[in-house]
This record gives structure tokens, C-alpha cells and sequence, in this order.
């Protein structure tokens, strides 16, 4: 049995299955990740499919030419104010990072300097995250699992989505990879369907909205622009990344993610953010 993707596979809900029903199988396991999971899961792996028997570097691959360099633009947030002073958890990052109207307008920006003819994905952690992005960069298609019809409403009933706004399928998600994959369809606003276990080869840019501190996401993420692609003239990946000074926690993430990004040997540099009004 051969399964991809493995670290996706160690929580009980899929673990517990691949136990029971192949007991008695020779399993072998791919993944670029397999340490990092938040709750440990990873332990299993060697359990499930044994030692680890092959492993390459990121700088290994890309001397052999299996993959491009990867390149990490970090943009500044400064604000004069915390929008997310004085919340946690969830409510910390609806109004610090999801909602964020200054931070998604640097975003936008920043992303604007690549044309129309530019392959761009950018990657956020909610559905909410994505219709606020998408309210200022109305070039992008949103991709998601599904939408709660009730959001839904509120999302048109406050001008976020227009109102003949026809919610995510399972088919229109299938079609929009297809045509991401042929280069067809250029601007993309993403949840983690298209954070791992999709390939598009001529994608160069991938813009990193969600702020979030994963170890596994770190490597899996930037990996959607790492895919070789000769005919397009491609020689690397760009993966912007925003370094948020306005709040510690998320700086905390920023530097954290700073940090893996240098343990895999990609360039780093820090360009200057976008002249926008701080509101």
C-alpha cells in the first residue's frame, strides 16, 4: 500500500482505518513533512509505515534540478494601533488577521505589482479571511470546501459577496483546479484545499495571507511554487510572507516562520510595504 501525503493520515480518524484494514500490507509512506504536526500525531508514522528509508534536503533537490529555488519576500505591517488588542484564540485572529482591513489592503498591493498575465495564488485560513481579501481584490476567484448558507447571506447582506454570488461545489472546485493547472485561470484566493496535494507546475507566486505559526504548513505551502517547468522559462518560486509588527503573538509567528524558511535554505529578503493610510 502506498500512501501520499502520510502526515495528513495520523490523525484517529483516518489512522485508526488504515490499522484495522491493512493489517497484513507492506506500507510505505510519502510526505516532505513528516514531523511538525501540532498534535504529535507524527509519532505514528513510524507505527503505520516504518523507518524512515529515503529523505532529501531542499537543498539537495534544488542542486539536482528537481525543483526551482525558493525565494521569501517579507513584507512589513506596522499599524498604529492593535485591532486585536485585548482578544484571544479565534477572536484574535478574525480581528487581527481575517478582517483586518489595512493588513488586507497591503496584501492586495503588494499582490497588484504582479499583471494580469501573472499566475497568482494566495493562501488564507478561512472562508471569512478569503471573502474579506477578495472584497479588495475582486480579480480573484475564491476556492474553498463549502459555505454555510447563513454566512453566505450575511457575507451579501454586507456587501462582501455580490448578490448573485454562487457558492463553492465540489464540481466548480474540480473545474477551477483543471484550468489552474493549464494556466487558464491566472488570480486565486485559496483555503488549505490548495495548500497541499495539488500540482501546479507553472505557478511562481504564492502570496501566504494566513499568518499562522505550522512547521508542516511552512513546508507544504511554499511547495505549490517549488514545481519545476521548463517551457514556461520559470527559475524560481516567490513566496510572500508578512512579518506582522503590530501585534506579538503574530510577530511571534512571523519570526517562527522566518525561522523554518532559513532552516531549508531559501533566500529571504524584506522589501518595503505598499504606501497605504493606516486607518
Amino acid at each position: 500500500v502506498i500512501c501520499d501525503e502520510v502526515h495528513e493520515l495520523m490523525s484517529p480518524r483516518y489512522s485508526e482505518d488504515i490499522a484495522r484494514t491493512y493489517k497484513f500490507s507492506r506500507n510505505f509512506g510519502l510526505t516532505a513533512t513528516p514531523e511538525g504536526r501540532a498534535d504529535n500525531a507524527d509519532a505514528k508514522l513510524e507505527y503505520m509505515f516504518g523507518p524512515i528509508i529515503f529523505n532529501m534536503s531542499w537543498q539537495e533537490a534544488t542542486e539536482l534540478g528537481l525543483i526551482v529555488p525558493i525565494e521569501a519576500r517579507w513584507v512589513p505591517i506596522q499599524m498604529r494601533r492593535n485591532p486585536a488588542r485585548g482578544t484571544r484564540d479565534v477572536a484574535k485572529k478574525r480581528l487581527g488577521i481575517w478582517t483586518n482591513t489595512y493588513r488586507n489592503a497591503v496584501i492586495a498591493e503588494t499582490v497588484r505589482q504582479h499583471g494580469p498575465e501573472e499566475q497568482v495564488l494566495i493562501l488564507v485560513e478561512t472562508i471569512e479571511h478569503a471573502v474579506h481579501l477578495g472584497h479588495q481584490l475582486p480579480e480573484f476567484e475564491l476556492c474553498y470546501a463549502e459555505m454555510e448558507l447563513t454566512n453566505l447571506e450575511r457575507y451579501q447582506r454586507d456587501g462582501m459577496l455580490p448578490a448573485d454570488y454562487e457558492p463553492m461545489t465540489a464540481d466548480k472546485r474540480s473545474a477551477m483546479r483543471i484550468s489552474f493547472e493549464k494556466h487558464d485561470l491566472k488570480k486565486v484566493i485559496a483555503t488549505d484545499v490548495w495548500s497541499t496535494g495539488v500540482s501546479f507546475e507553472r505557478l511562481a507566486v504564492l502570496v501566504r495571507a494566513d499568518a499562522r505559526g505550522s512547521e508542516i504548513m511552512d513546508t507544504q505551502a511554499p511547495g505549490r511554487v517549488a514545481r519545476t517547468h521548463t517551457d514556461s522559462g520559470k527559475e524560481k518560486g516567490i513566496v510572500y510572507d508578512f512579518y506582522d509588527h503590530f501585534d506579538s503573538g503574530f510577530k511571534g509567528k512571523s519570526t517562527k516562520r522566518r525561522s523554518n524558511y532559513e532552516k531549508k535554505g531559501w533566500t529571504q529578503i524584506d522589501v518595503e510595504a505598499p504606501e497605504i493610510r493606516d486607518a
